[in-house]
């Protein structure tokens, strides 16, 4: 299974191409631009190593580290370079890392260092060829990736909740923001569309779900939900919550006790309300990863910020929590 790395960070320091070659064998930078970085292996030894930069840490960037190696391993490293030092005063092979990784094959990983610049350290474990790409992406919005990526460090303690938007934003919602009532709502649907009620555990209001694509037996992988809110107005209407599922291919949206629960055999994904009673909040959100045989992220009891548990599970337990959530029922939508 391929991971994911993520850095906040621009490459901001424009380098004159990097290689070392002996014997036919080189290691170093063969592309150095301000959004990409690519390290080349042909060959290259044991304990070989360099060091470039810098990288300039902004918000709202990210890089992908991706390896595409045919042997041997790297160490990818990102420095910390201090304010008041210079990039050449630098020691070329001191300097703690921030970020370590070590890649293989056609991994991808994933991590975040705070704001700054930082010098990029490369380390052959093992005799290496093949290619690892550093690239400067758009930071990804979604608020469980944003969670996952936070829980890696041991020592991360859980963001203020005024500083996270637990909503799952909807997409995929092109209609109006509001409608008078849900009857409007099924008006606009079409052939092979469908909808269905549901209520979640953060009130006793109805909430409908409306399936812009109905799957076998009149169910869906995905919907939006919707429900009817006071207004600024003082007027009820049907409000758009946020979306339910669409990512994991030909797996129905379940329901049970209150809640919604979507996911394929790598992911427990299930939603309820948010404590405000407006808005779709993840209840649980648990990835595992083949390699290491674990799942990580958090589950919550109830629907209030305090109740949010970081775990880590092993591969007989998280198999346990997808058997258990494939047993439930299914959403039956209504077809229009």
């Amino acid at each position: 299974m391929k991971r994911k790395i993520t850095v906040i960070a621009v490459a901001a320091l424009m380098l004159s191409t990097l290689l070392t070659a002996c014997g036919g064998q080189e290691f170093g930078v063969t592309e150095n631009t301000e959004k990409r970085m690519t390290i080349t292996a042909e060959r290259a030894d044991k304990d070989d190593f360099f060091m470039v930069g810098t990288l300039e840490v902004e918000d709202n960037e990210q890089i992908a580290i991706t390896s595409d190696l045919t042997e041997g391993s790297i160490r990818v490293e990102l420095v910390g370079v201090p304010k008041e030092q210079s990039i050449d005063e630098v020691p070329a092979t001191d300097g703690e890392a921030v970020i370590t990784a070590d890649v293989t094959g056609t991994d991808e990983k994933t991590e975040k260092v705070s704001a700054g610049s930082y010098m990029l350290r490369a380390t052959c474990l093992e005799r290496a060829t093949g290619t690892v790409l550093i690239e400067v992406q758009p930071v990804a919005e979604s608020v469980d990736q944003e969670l996952m990526e936070q829980a890696q460090t041991d020592d991360t303690e859980l963001p203020d909740e005024s500083d996270i938007k637990f909503v799952e934003d909807d997409d995929s919602f092109t209609g109006p923001p509001s409608y008078n009532d849900f009857d409007e709502v099924i008006s606009t649907l079409d052939d092979g569309q469908g909808y269905a009620y549901v209520t979640l555990t953060g009130s006793d209001e109805q909430v409908l779900l409306v399936a812009d694509e109905l799957i076998t037996g009149n169910t869906a992988v995905s919907a939006s939900a919707y429900m009817m809110l006071e207004n600024d107005s003082q007027e009820f209407m049907a409000e758009n919550l946020g979306a339910i599922g669409g990512l994991y291919g030909d797996h129905p949206i379940r329901y049970a006790d209150g809640v919604l629960y979507s996911g394929d055999d790598n992911t427990y994904d299930n939603v309820f309300l948010s404590p405000d009673g407006m808005g779709i909040m993840v209840k649980d959100y648990l990835n595992y990863d083949t390699s290491s045989q674990e799942a990580e992220g958090f589950m919550r009891k109830t629907n209030d910020f305090d109740s949010t548990e970081w775990v880590t599970l092993s591969k007989e337990q998280f198999d346990e929590l997808i058997s258990e959530r494939d047993s439930l029922p299914v959403v039956k939508f209504t077809a229009k």
